[in-house]
């Protein structure tokens, strides 16, 4: 079976939405840790605005419909 390979311009999208995503968790995370919150909650809040950012990306710029 032949598969497909997604478009150049979804791969970018993911990239960009992996990236940007990875740098709002990690702000978060710092941000968090300088106010004293404890560990598991800056992990999960941190983790929550990773994938908020990352699929509101995925979802506005792909265009594979």
């Amino acid at each position: 079976m032949r598969t497909e390979r997604p478009a150049r311009s979804s791969v970018l999208v993911t990239l960009a939405a992996v990236l940007l995503g990875s740098a709002a968790a990690i702000n978060m995370a710092l941000e968090l840790h300088n106010h004293d919150v404890p560990m598991l909650t800056t992990a999960a809040a941190a983790a929550c605005n990773f994938s908020t950012v990352y699929f509101v990306i995925r979802t506005v710029f792909d265009r594979r419909g």
